[in-house]
């Protein structure tokens, strides 16, 4: 075995490092653009992109499934969620961090 010096071991690291920043910021780049898209307040809002970034890959594939079902708004359309629905919606996703 050819001895390996700290500055090799480290430039052997680089593409792991590169793999696993993708692996990471594809979900989380999708889950921020389809969260601008959707019409929730500003709480809701808020709440979603602290989970996003906090939790790396669990966020965004959070968010993700729980609204890709669910259809984008358009910034014209008034219409939001009821208090109640938002409620469940936060219930939820406590429940999956726990």
């Amino acid at each position: 075995m050819i001895p390996m010096s700290f500055s090799d071991w480290l430039l052997g690291l680089i593409p792991i490092v590169i793999i696993i920043a993708l692996l990471w910021l594809t979900p989380v780049l999708i889950a921020f653009s389809r969260l601008r898209k959707h019409i929730l307040d500003e709480t809701a809002k808020a709440v979603w992109a602290l989970i996003i970034l906090i939790l790396p890959i669990i966020g965004p594939v959070t968010y993700l499934v729980l609204f890709s079902g669910g259809k984008i708004l358009a910034r014209n359309d008034h219409t939001c969620f009821t208090n109640k629905t938002k409620t469940r919606l936060l219930n939820l996703v406590f429940l999956v961090i726990l």
